[in-house]
């Protein structure tokens, strides 16, 4: 997962699912199983991954530098991820990943993230299953996230 990718203009978090299930960390073996060059999507890992990224999905205006952005990143601000399963305990005791939802706080008020203007997505302000799959789509991206958490667990809406 890149939990944090961002500049003073733009910022994503990305989910990379894996199918090695060893519980921690997996050092890859071969070309193959890191994906590299054609064995890009045989690789054990999304090696694209499915992001959120605001400036992306359709909203410019919610994260840049200046007060005309909803987050302004010339002040402090505070990122919260959360991490929310099916039952609501911690993943991996009884828990299936289901959402992943980010929102700030800048100046003592709470934004929750900017919902999506494209159509096919347009209530898509969390990370499901489902809206990942849509935002592959309109992209035209390589839906190897499909696949890789297919193999994993099975698959939420």
């Amino acid at each position: 997962m890149d939990i944090w990718k961002s500049s003073n203009i733009s910022n994503a978090y990305t989910t990379r699912p894996c199918t090695i299930e060893t519980g921690g960390a997996t050092r890859c073996s071969s070309a193959k199983d890191y994906g590299v060059g054609d064995n890009r999507y045989d690789g054990v890992g999304d090696k694209d991954g499915c992001d959120f990224s605001p400036y992306r999905m359709g909203n410019e205006t919610f994260f840049s530098s200046g007060s005309g952005f909803t987050i302004d990143t010339t002040k402090k601000f505070t990122v919260v991820t959360r991490f929310i399963t099916d039952d609501n305990t911690a993943e991996g005791a009884e828990g299936t990943l289901t959402d992943i939802k980010r929102f700030y706080v800048q100046d003592g008020v709470t934004h929750a993230m900017t919902q999506s203007p494209c159509s096919a997505i347009k209530d898509m302000n969390l990370l499901t299953d489902t809206k990942r799959s849509a935002a592959k789509q309109i992209f035209g991206d390589e839906d190897d996230h499909k696949v890789k958490v297919a193999s994993s667990r099975p698959a939420r809406t």
